[in-house]
């Protein structure tokens, strides 16, 4: 899938967005346990080393706290500005 995001950093990704209603944070409460089984599973944990497993699963139940601590907030701030924009209509290459 091809990613093409506004800002280059996710925290500055997400002050775009101005509603997280839509966001049911209590079904990606197993989010992590999820990741680590599905990449733990037979025929996958070959390619992953544990370390590697935890650490993804980490990063995302992170950022899926931070979004819902962000979420939380009475009044979101949106930033309009250029600062820290995404210089050239290209998807990242991983």
């Amino acid at each position: 899938m091809e990613c093409k995001p506004f800002k280059k950093h996710h925290t500055e990704q997400l002050k775009l967005v101005s509603d997280f209603s839509w966001i049911d944070f209590d079904r990606l409460a197993d989010v992590g346990e999820l990741i680590t089984k599905t990449l733990s599973a037979e025929g996958v944990k070959e390619y992953m080393d544990d370390g590697r497993i935890k650490a993804i699963a980490e990063m995302v139940n992170r950022r899926i706290q931070n979004l819902m601590q962000l979420s939380m907030k009475k009044v979101l701030v949106q930033t309009d500005s250029t600062e820290d924009d995404v210089e050239e209509n290209i998807a990242q290459d991983y």
